[in-house]
Order: structure tokens, then C-alpha cells, then sequence
């Protein structure tokens, strides 16, 4: 005897999204970061500040897998930001962008920190597509420098 097939079922990708939060000052930037990161496929933005007041609250852990943090926010410093956020929630990965060289404070950053942290210029090296690979690289847990 022959069998049946029942009606086919959708496969659903077994990876979740990477849940994204955007902290940055400059409205226009922050639009169009949080716009361009929704707009990708297995990426989430789950929320958006505009300061370091704001993305603190935010930055729950286990909520959010990356932190795209500006480093120079007008009520804090983003590196700060980052460091306090990863000593609550270990497993939090960070991208931070800036238009100023802050290279040498990332890696003066100890160790276990420096791990699934990159940077970003914003004046050199985001494009698009650089930004969405430094992204999905850095949730990965490498780190991108640039």
C-alpha cells in the first residue's frame, strides 16, 4: 500500500534573530541605523535610545544579544556603557561606532571583555554592508576592528 502525505509544513530556520539594541544621540543616525539593522534578515531591533540613561534601561539581560553603542553620548560614554552592561549580562555582545579614534581604549580593555567587542568607524568603514557583517560577526562572538 501506498502512503499519504499530509499538507506540507513550512520549515522555520532554526536560528533565531539577533536581538539588537541601538544606542546613539544624533536622531538622524539613530533612525537610519535602527531602520537599516530592521531591514535585514535574522536581525532584530528589540530597542532604541538616544542616551546612555535610556540604553541602560534597555540593556536587560538575556533580552539583548548586541549592543550598538555611539561612543560619544551626550549624557555618558558608550565604552562605560558597554563595560557595565557586560558585567550584568556576560554573554552580551558589543559593536560600538565613532567618528574619533577610540581604538586604544577598546584594547585597553581587559581581556575578557575585548572578546564578541568590536568597533567602528563612522567616518571610514560604515558602509551597510560593513555594518550588518560587523554585526553578525560580533553576535557570533568575534571581534571586528576597524
Amino acid at each position: 500500500s501506498r502512503g499519504t502525505l499530509g499538507p506540507m509544513t513550512p520549515t522555520t530556520d532554526p536560528t533565531p534573530d539577533i536581538r539588537v539594541v541601538v544606542v546613539e544621540d544624533q536622531p538622524l543616525f539613530r533612525s537610519m541605523l535602527a531602520g537599516l539593522l530592521a531591514a535585514q534578515p535574522g536581525i532584530r531591533v528589540v530597542g532604541v535610545a538616544g542616551s546612555a540613561a535610556d540604553g541602560r534601561r534597555l540593556l536587560a539581560p538575556g533580552r539583548v544579544d548586541v549592543a550598538v553603542l555611539d561612543v560619544e553620548l551626550g549624557d555618558g560614554n558608550g565604552i562605560a556603557l558597554g563595560v557595565e552592561a557586560r558585567g550584568r549580562d556576560g554573554a552580551l555582545r558589543i559593536l560600538t561606532l565613532s567618528s574619533h579614534d577610540v581604538l586604544d581604549l577598546l584594547l585597553s580593555l581587559p581581556a575578557h571583555l575585548q572578546h564578541g567587542w568590536s568597533f567602528l568607524s563612522k567616518t571610514t568603514s560604515t558602509s551597510a554592508p560593513a555594518l550588518v557583517s560587523a554585526l553578525r560577526a560580533t553576535a557570533r562572538g568575534e571581534t571586528v576592528l576597524d
